[in-house]
């Protein structure tokens, strides 16, 4: 007899899509064969996000914006009731957070939908008022992305509430030419151009100053070279602003015309194979799902040593790691690699074993089925219940 679907909510609390999306998407996909239907949940303002959902079949579901408020605990009790309501309407069996802020808002929610609450911790957050983690105490468990995630995480989290699942991604095995060379006649790349490439949103998360800074060095020594910026700049305000504010760096240094921004763009494994030096410069991360990405191409990294990032790159291993704000050292690296191709092809090459060994998507895939299941009282590789 064919085991029962059991129905998980994935709740989105951001506008725009960028990485917690594509994770997310990630995990619903991945869990999928293991008889677990996703459901997701997006900001009623935010169309973008449910459309990227819907588009690649999964059913998706609007809800309006909570807020936690113990002065008015009226319409916080209210909000939560209703999206609670629809959570029993649609038969939810467990609620995902797709990171802190999900949590935070609508843990509430999923508590008096009388299902458990699973809360995604993706970034460094150190401090959080005490208000804060009285609203996380609803949560169920918390899962982080990493060692340092979940060592720096100002909300005291016993073993039994939480542990750290890593994401995971398919290695590929060799370079597809052809689709290099058709990016480059679309982008108008030359072919002897060198590709530095960055993935991620214009936001002020990403430290595109110091990229800035260490992109004068590099086009100082030589002037072969292209910043490739592939990440939404445009959709939300804090991004419009900020992208400004980078422009103007970029014009200060006097590097403007050596950087190219995509924007968002749904091709971004595509866009990663014509790269030839990926960064990804930053002032704080969990596990950045971009550098297991790049790493599984085979592409040299270059990362700034913050939170989680030295959990994947091992420095002078499976990539190099510059100092937090340092652009010296980011140019120094990046010339390096960009100067020694056969340097740079070994550590491409051991950041891309390293992915196939301990951050495969099938482990990540068994990761999160059975987290799912020890949460809905299921044996571990069953979905029956039996």
């Amino acid at each position: 007899m064919r085991s029962p679907l059991y129905n998980i909510a994935h709740v989105l609390p951001w506008s725009s899509v960028a990485g917690t999306e594509h994770a997310t998407l990630r995990i619903a996909q991945s869990v999928g064969e293991a008889h677990f239907n996703s459901v997701f949940f997006y900001l009623e303002d935010a169309p973008a996000v449910g459309e990227f959902f819907n588009s690649a079949g999964f059913e998706v579901v609007s809800y309006r914006p909570i807020e936690p408020s113990y002065r008015r605990p009226k319409p916080f009790l209210h909000a939560a009731l209703g999206l609670g309501r629809e959570f029993r309407r649609r038969n939810i069996s467990l609620v995902h957070c797709a990171d802190l802020t999900a949590g935070y808002h609508t843990a509430l929610a999923g508590r008096l939908a009388r299902v458990p609450v699973l809360c995604h911790v993706r970034n460094r957050n150190a401090e959080l008022s005490r208000r804060d983690c009285s609203f996380l105490r609803l949560v169920t468990k918390f899962v982080f992305v990493s060692r340092d995630t979940w060592k720096h995480f100002a909300c005291r989290v016993p073993g039994r509430r939480g542990l750290v699942i890593y994401d995971g991604i398919d290695v590929v095995k060799e370079k597809v030419e052809e689709a290099d060379q058709d990016v480059r006649r679309e982008l108008a790349i030359g072919g002897a151009t060198k590709v530095i490439g960055m993935v991620a949103r214009v936001s002020p998360q990403k430290d595109y100053m110091t990229l800035a800074r260490a992109a004068a060095r590099v086009v100082s020594v030589r002037q072969d070279v292209l910043f490739l910026v592939v990440g939404d700049y445009s959709s939300v305000e804090v991004h419009r602003n900020h992208y400004e504010k980078v422009r103007q760096a970029l014009a200060e240094n006097k590097v403007e015309s050596y950087f190219m921004f995509t924007g968002f763009r749904e091709d971004v494994s595509r866009l990663i194979g014509t790269m030839n030096l990926f960064v990804l410069s930053t002032h704080y991360e969990g596990l950045p799902l971009v550098l297991l990405e790049a790493m599984a191409q085979g592409k040299p990294v270059v990362a700034t040593d913050v939170d989680g990032i030295p959990e994947l790159v091992i420095d002078g291993q499976t990539g190099l790691l510059h100092a937090h704000e340092d652009d010296a050292q980011l140019a120094e690296h990046v010339l390096a690699l960009l100067q020694n191709e056969e340097r740079a092809r070994a550590i491409g090459e051991a950041g891309r074993q390293f992915v196939q060994t301990a951050f495969t998507a099938k482990q990540f895939a068994g990761n999160m089925a059975n987290l799912y299941r020890s949460m809905l009282g299921l044996r571990p590789g069953a979905s029956d219940g039996m």
